[in-house]
């Protein structure tokens, strides 16, 4: 689900699944259909469930030792990114977004482990946008108050997805704005 840039969260414990219901509760209820949502990948937050390079066989039961040595045994992927369903914008050339990291209740549970978090931004299930393989967009990352954190171009790879890589998140509230070159 990574390397084809799909909407997902994930949560593993040493002894079976973990649990997703923090996300499952807030996110899950506001995706439409016939909507767009973000799809987040490399989370500098998420855990690894495998190792970069496996040098042996997987059986259940049986693990490698690169596997023993690299791969976390507990952890989860895109658990803290949240967003705004009700505020996307999807036109024929122009994708926006507000994003931010969970925040914790008033209990002080359910927030982000840290601050802040890079991770990558790919818009799925456009219903207007249309990017063709090898599009440029220019892309730029707004606080509330109207401050440009970040700006960068994304090219659309072989499927005519644009990735906005490396945003920065933090627990505010930021616009992403993707535009057609």
């Amino acid at each position: 689900m990574m390397e084809t840039k799909r909407a997902f969260c994930a949560t593993w414990m040493d002894n079976g699944f973990g649990d997703t219901a923090p996300f499952v509760k807030e996110m899950v209820p506001q995706i439409r259909l016939h909507q767009s949502l973000p799809a987040f990948t490399r989370c500098s937050l998420d855990a690894r469930p495998v190792c970069d390079d496996p040098k042996g066989e997987y059986r259940p039961g049986k693990y490698d030792q690169d596997f023993q040595q690299h791969a976390d045994k507990v952890g989860g992927i895109n658990l803290w990114q949240r967003w705004a369903p009700a505020g996307i914008v999807d036109e024929l050339d122009r994708w926006a977004i507000t994003v931010w990291l969970a925040t914790p209740d008033k209990d002080g549970r359910g927030g982000s482990p840290q601050d802040s978090a890079t991770t990558d931004l790919t818009p799925r299930r456009c219903q207007k946008l249309k990017v063709r393989p090898g599009d440029k967009t220019a892309w730029t990352a707004t606080a509330a108050d109207g401050e440009i954190l970040q700006t960068g171009t994304a090219q659309a790879d072989a499927n005519g997805l644009v990735t906005v890589p490396g945003l920065k998140m933090g627990r505010e509230k930021i616009r992403v704005d993707i535009r057609k070159l």
